[in-house]
């Protein structure tokens, strides 16, 4: 199946050794519990401006049609603007 249209950076989880997100856990004052697993980012390289969450179950849909679902950023963007 080709697909037409803007050519975007594919979405990518954060590996849990990612040492960006440290520094985010201590700023949000986020429990360990954080599931660090469920955060994307449109780069593995680089400064990451962006980061989503998705729920357990949209991860998993994601890691297991990756071949065959297109993923388009809709999310809520309220701490994006606290900190502009």
């Amino acid at each position: 199946m080709k697909l037409f249209g803007f050519k975007e950076d594919p979405f990518v989880f954060i590996p849990e050794d990612d040492p960006l997100f440290p520094p985010i856990q201590k700023f949000y004052a986020l429990d360990p519990s954080f599931p660090r697993m469920n955060l994307l980012t449109r780069t593995t390289e680089g400064k990451k401006r962006q980061l989503y969450m998705v729920s357990k179950e949209l991860r998993n849909v994601l890691l297991n049609n990756s071949e065959r679902v297109k993923v388009r950023a809709r999310a809520w963007r309220g701490r994006e603007r606290w900190h502009r």
